[in-house]
């Protein structure tokens, strides 16, 4: 079974994404920021990774995704240890059954051993699909807030901070970004359809 825990870093490629936002002519009123010298910054600058991280609706996920990936573990630990079980009384018959019997029963013990193997497969796959959904939904209500900011700022490009060498740290907007995320998203609707995920 892949666990979630062990997929965390795959997920979490986004963070690498570079952002370009085309904005809109005139779209910047009074409240545009500027600097000392009264000209709006062209560029503005996204921690992408730390957005995701210090979500509400991000941590809310991951710790629910967290315990049913244990619940998922133990059920499955204990399932297959009642196989192995079977399989050694099995083995201990084998002398006292007849060869077709005996091989009736080692296909059925085979057949089930096979498809608690595919529940179990198929469990993590949901799981990952929740935490995939639910960073697609996290993500991509960040970059829409990240394009709000940019246009009250009067910024032409939004990057990724991690394609940057140096930084002007009054460009950055990951603070400003967070916190309207998790004033708006406090959890996600992955949380649903995990819910959904029957138990093992």
């Amino acid at each position: 079974m892949t666990t979630y825990g062990s997929s965390r870093g795959a997920f979490f490629f986004v963070c690498a994404l570079v952002l370009a936002l085309a904005l809109r002519a005139g779209a910047v009123d009074g409240a545009v920021a500027q600097d000392a010298a009264g000209v709006p910054p062209s560029i503005l600058v996204l921690d992408m990774d730390t957005v995701l991280r210090n979500s509400i609706a991000m941590r809310s996920l991951e710790e629910k995704l967290r315990v049913r990936d244990e619940e998922g573990i133990a059920a499955f630990s204990a399932r297959e240890q009642n196989l192995v079980n079977e399989g050694r009384e099995l083995q201990s018959q084998r002398d006292v059954l007849s060869a077709t019997a005996f091989e009736e029963r080692a296909q059925d013990f085979d057949d089930r051993g096979q498809a608690l193997r595919q529940e179990a497969q198929d469990y993590g796959d949901r799981l990952q699909r929740v935490l995939r959904d639910g960073l697609q939904e996290v993500q991509g209500r960040a970059l829409a807030i990240a394009e709000e900011v940019a246009l009250e700022m009067g910024a032409d490009m939004v990057l990724s901070k991690d394609t940057l060498f140096l930084l002007n740290e009054g460009l950055e907007i990951t603070p400003a970004v967070l916190e309207r995320l998790n004033a708006e998203l406090g959890s996600t609707e992955s949380e649903t359809r995990l819910a959904e995920i029957p138990q093992p």
